[in-house]
């Protein structure tokens, strides 16, 4: 397609997914456990702090705010953006500050706060290009790809994300151009041009044979069902939602149940899209992502069921979809035999079973018998 750069053969990999805010750095991270990263990044900050060593404190803040992220920890992510920007100001380091003002309009982008993201997202952008700080630029304008692709606007989208690709442009970066390769597949699908993707996908689909963490495997088979038809679109998209641990990362569990809803939609499978659909919009209202939950909502009347926005003071109540799973757990059901029924994934029922325990104040599942399930929602 014009316009549009492959990737050359691949000479070496670029840097693990956790150390893409600051490329420049190695780093030594736990291959395929979030949870544990996020763990060894806490303690990097606390050692730092401690030591008040500044200057390796803001590095070590950038990297727990990925993970906090991808944890979808986002009012922790935040906090930590938040304590980043302020200390790279008052050291003068320039850059980093840049940096954080990136991921600070990533977070507001994700939680509604478009207008705030794409402010912020342009201010990083404009302060990066004249100091060439690559990485900076190429992660602004991946925020405001994603918002061009929330506001509908796939086309703005997918040329943003193809400059991060091409050597030329001011906000390319091969790494971050990578990591962006499901929103680019995404993008292309739905400005309905997927020709010379193969590319693209092909070499995420190599990178996650070796980076085995669960955002990487579920990307890749994401990536592929974009721009796939049929019977092996969806095999891809259920085996993004058969990823392992992919319910550890509830936002990119949501983002997964939803795309596969929208296809099945999209095919005239409207039954089979309604659970899919829903679990998205349960998910995403859970973690306050309000443009997610706004197009779930919308795919889900698309398919036939009526919605309404959730009332803030339920949400310590069970859902329906909660209830459901609470009934079967208490009756002796195993995560996978729920999902069977309930037409979810493993993951799906395993996240929601922790937002159950938290909601009813247990730890256990056995403690579900001891419940009034029928009056929890």
């Amino acid at each position: 397609a014009a316009g549009i750069v492959p990737p050359k053969a691949d000479t070496a990999w670029p840097p693990p997914a956790f150390v893409w805010t600051w490329p420049m750095l190695v780093l030594n991270e736990p291959a395929g456990d979030d949870v544990t990263a996020e763990q060894l990044y806490a303690r990097a900050v606390a050692a730092r702090r401690g030591a008040g060593t500044v200057s390796t404190l803001t590095v070590a803040l950038a990297n727990l705010w990925l993970t906090e992220f991808l944890l979808s920890r986002w009012s922790d992510a935040v906090g930590t953006a938040t304590e980043g920007l302020r200390l790279a100001r008052e050291t003068g380091q320039h850059s980093l500050a840049a940096l954080f003002v990136t991921l600070l309009a990533r977070a507001a982008a994700i939680q509604g706060g478009v207008d705030e993201g794409r402010r912020l997202a342009e201010q990083a952008l404009a302060a990066a290009i004249p100091r060439r700080l690559a990485v900076v630029a190429a992660g602004a304008s991946w925020t405001l790809a994603q918002l061009d692709l929330m506001e509908g606007r796939p086309t703005a989208a997918l040329d943003r994300l193809l400059a991060l690709a091409n050597p030329q442009h001011p906000t390319a970066h091969a790494a971050i151009a990578l990591l962006a390769t499901r929103d680019l597949a995404d993008a292309a699908a739905r400005a309905g041009r997927v020709e010379g993707m193969d590319a693209f996908v092909a070499r995420f689909e190599r990178w996650a044979r070796w980076d085995r963490r669960a955002w990487t495997v579920a990307s890749a088979h994401l990536s592929r069902a974009f721009i796939t038809q049929g019977e092996d679109a969806e095999r891809h998209y259920r085996s993004a939602l058969a990823t392992d641990r992919l319910g550890e990362q509830p936002f990119d569990l949501a983002r997964t149940e939803l795309a596969y809803g929208e296809w099945l939609r999209r095919s005239r499978r409207r039954a089979d899209a309604r659970p899919h659909l829903r679990t998205a919009l349960e998910l995403f209202e859970e973690l306050g992502a309000v443009p997610w939950a706004d197009q779930a909502r919308a795919e889900l009347r698309a398919s036939g069921e009526s919605t309404r926005r959730r009332d803030p003071s339920t949400r310590y109540q069970l859902t329906p979809r909660e209830q459901q799973i609470a009934r079967l757990a208490s009756q002796g059901l195993a995560n996978h035999e729920i999902g069977a029924r309930l037409f979810l994934s493993t993951h799906t029922v395993s996240y929601h079973l922790h937002k159950i325990y938290a909601k009813l104040g247990i730890t256990a599942r056995g403690q579900l018998s001891e419940r009034d399930l029928d009056n929890a929602g």
